[in-house]
């Protein structure tokens, strides 16, 4: 009969341990966060295991954060819990927010928003035709408007 391996040495056998972070070798999230397949086909993030393995239980309400802005670190030295709010805190504090042109899906950019913006207040054409225009829908282009998107834009 073949042995199972337990949970420790199957994550310990996926890292890389230095003085510092704790490389995650294995498959990672399309942040670049370790996950590891937990059985059902779920996966955890690994600095979720880590945290649990090494330090101890995490409650419902909080998050693992990293000390060191390394998604691939899994030192339990590194991390620690935090709410979603400091999570967003301080993903904002390090520049790691996917606003704008930033974000992955954006279709435009901070100049193409001003000047879509721009024609709907000197032309007061439909959204549809200026969504048209930039390459996006009426709806979008009346959400921009509004400022329901692209909030961050004073412009």
């Amino acid at each position: 009969m073949g042995e199972t391996n337990t949970l420790l040495e199957r994550f310990m056998g996926k890292v890389l341990v230095s003085d510092e972070c704790w490389e995650w070798t294995a498959s990672r999230d399309h942040n670049g966060y370790g996950k590891l397949n937990i059985g059902n086909r779920r996966h955890a993030k690994a600095s979720r295991i880590a945290y649990e393995l090494f330090c101890d239980r995490i409650p419902r309400s909080k998050m693992v954060l990293h000390h060191c802005d390394n998604p691939g670190c899994v030192n339990p030295g590194h991390l620690y819990l935090g709410t979603p709010k400091e999570n967003a805190r301080d993903r904002d504090v390090r520049g790691r927010t996917s606003v704008g042109s930033k974000h992955p899906g954006a279709i435009l950019s901070e100049s193409d928003v001003v000047a879509l913006r721009a024609m709907r207040d000197t032309t007061g054409l439909p959204f549809k035709a200026i969504g048209k225009d930039f390459g996006v829908s009426g709806e979008q282009a009346r959400r921009i408007c509004r400022r329901l998107k692209w909030r961050h834009l004073k412009a």
